[in-house]
C-alpha cells in the first residue's frame, strides 16, 4: 500500500517562529499545571472568576478551537461534528479533577498547528468581528496563552505554591 509521507516542517519563517512560541507555553502550563496541588483545582480568586481547574481546562479546550480557527477552510456544507460550545462545555466539566485535566493538557497540544503554505489565508476568529489572516491568528493565540499563564502563575502565588522551574531544553522546537 502506497503512503503519502508529508514533507518535513519548515525550519525558517512564520510556522516555526509560532511553534517555538507554542512549545514555550505549553511546557509552562503544563508544569504549572502539575505543581498545583488536586484540591486546590477548585480554588478560585473570586465568585466570578474561573477556577484554578477552569483555567487549566480551558487552555486544554482553547487547543481544540485554535486548531479549528488554523485549519484551512472547510468545504462548503461541512461543519464539525463538536461544535465550539460543546468543546469548552466538556472541558469545563472535568475542571475539578487533576488527571483529566491535565491529560487533556497533554492530548491537545497545538504543537501541530497549521502548514505553513496556509499562512495568508483569511479567517474569521471567534474573538473577533472582523477577517484576520492565519498569521493574525497566531498573535492572538500567542496573546491568550500569556494572559492565561499570567493568571496560572497568580493563582499559584495566591495559593503559596512554588513555581516550577522549567528546563528550555525540553522545548519541542
Amino acid at each position: 500500500m502506497y503512503r503519502l509521507v508529508p514533507p518535513p516542517p519548515p525550519t525558517s519563517g512564520y510556522r516555526p517562529e509560532f511553534l517555538d512560541v507554542v512549545s514555550y507555553y505549553e511546557l509552562r502550563h503544563t508544569s504549572l499545571a502539575e505543581s498545583m496541588p488536586a484540591e486546590k483545582y477548585s480554588w478560585r480568586l473570586a465568585e466570578r472568576t474561573l477556577s484554578v481547574g477552569e483555567l487549566i481546562a480551558s487552555v486544554a479546550g482553547g487547543n481544540v478551537l485554535n486548531k479549528r480557527t488554523l485549519e484551512g477552510p472547510l468545504k462548503p456544507g461541512v461543519g464539525y461534528a463538536v461544535s465550539s460550545e460543546n468543546v469548552v462545555r466538556n472541558a469545563m466539566a472535568q475542571a475539578n479533577d487533576k488527571n483529566k485535566v491535565l491529560q487533556r493538557l497533554r492530548d491537545l497540544s497545538s504543537t501541530t498547528l497549521c502548514s505553513s503554505a496556509s499562512l495568508s489565508f483569511k479567517r474569521r476568529t471567534s474573538r473577533r468581528i472582523k477577517d484576520t489572516t492565519i498569521r493574525g491568528s497566531f498573535l492572538l493565540i500567542a496573546t491568550n496563552w500569556g494572559q492565561q499563564l499570567g493568571q496560572l502563575i497568580a493563582y499559584a502565588r495566591m495559593n503559596g505554591i512554588a513555581l516550577p522551574s522549567v528546563d528550555d531544553s525540553q522545548l519541542t522546537t
